[in-house]
């Protein structure tokens, strides 16, 4: 059965980033898809936080949908 896991390269050794269901010593074919530099967080989402004033929530729903459309972009242009 396929499965798609995110993994980070370091040292020369490819390590997923949650265990495998797998027997020890299964032989496997591995496609390399780079992640985008920047995906989607919290943190990244409020990086401009410091633009609004107290109580400003209007302001701060604009600068939510700017910086998750953002962020949906970067998504759409790293799967094409």
């Amino acid at each position: 059965m396929a499965q798609t896991v995110e993994a980070v390269y370091e040292n020369g050794v490819i390590r997923p980033a949650r265990p495998l269901n797998l027997p020890e010593r299964t032989r496997l074919r591995v496609t390399i898809t780079p992640l985008p530099e920047r995906i989607i967080s919290l943190r990244g989402l409020w990086k401009s936080a410091g633009e609004l004033r107290d109580g400003d929530l209007e302001a701060a729903r604009r600068l939510w949908d700017r910086e998750v459309e953002e962020q949906l972009q970067t998504l759409k242009g790293a799967s094409e």
